[in-house]
């Protein structure tokens, strides 16, 4: 499911219109996804704070910059 369809969703159930089962159970699986996706950022930051591995997270970012750079050179 692509992510135009699940904000068309989530339009409906702001505007109050009625949801088929599997249309809950998909926003619901969302916000899961959504919050769980938080949490993991939060404890990798948390974690870093207390190991003081600040470095490795930055070679590690910095490594996932360049590899974006370099597929979206290649592609456009």
């Amino acid at each position: 499911m692509d992510l135009q369809s699940i904000i068309n969703l989530f339009e409906q159930w702001f505007h109050g219109e009625r949801l088929s089962e599997n249309e809950a159970a998909l926003i619901a699986l969302c916000i899961i996804a959504c919050v769980l996706l938080i949490a993991t950022i939060v404890i990798l930051i948390q974690a870093a704070r207390v190991f003081r591995f600040w470095m490795y997270v930055g070679w590690f970012f910095e490594d996932i910059w360049e590899w974006l750079k370099y597929v979206c050179r290649k592609i456009f």
